[in-house]
């Protein structure tokens, strides 16, 4: 085996291999280099894990529009939420639709849900993958 396939090995396991285990049997890798290789896929296991937990924070505070009527018989909740520029507005009812608007622009909808329970975490999590990728973009290239 040249020396280009053992690096190929040993420094991005997750192209060559399927699971740890075969890094084990591989019997082209000495002791250390498996040793060397399972050390880079659980840090770049680790790596992927820490970018996903900063990625799935929660950066919204959401508010309950106090003006409309809460509790049973309701029949829509509102929530409002800022983050920096944007306004954002999520419409739950209790027979399971809603949406998402941004800035008074529909964004999304839902229907079919279980209850506006479920429709807001949904939407909750829509809104946090829209301002994550929203605030990705540079001022420059934002559209208004």
């Amino acid at each position: 085996m040249s020396v280009t396939d053992k690096t190929q090995k040993t420094e991005n396991p997750e192209t060559t291999f399927a699971k740890p285990l075969d890094v084990v049997k591989d019997s082209d890798l000495s002791c250390q280099q498996k040793a060397k290789t399972l050390d880079t896929w659980e840090q770049d296991a680790r790596e992927l894990y820490r970018k996903d937990a900063q990625m799935t924070k929660k950066t919204l505070d959401w508010t309950p529009d106090l003006e409309l009527p809460a509790g049973t018989g309701a029949t829509f909740q509102k929530f409002k939420a800022q983050s920096g520029d944007d306004q954002l507005v999520i419409k739950a009812t209790e027979g399971g639709e809603g949406n998402l608007k941004v800035n008074a622009t529909q964004v999304t909808s839902i229907a079919g849900d279980r209850d506006s329970t479920e429709v807001f975490r949904d939407l909750e999590k829509i809104a946090e993958d829209y301002e994550c990728a929203h605030q990705q973009v540079p001022q420059g290239l934002k559209s208004k």
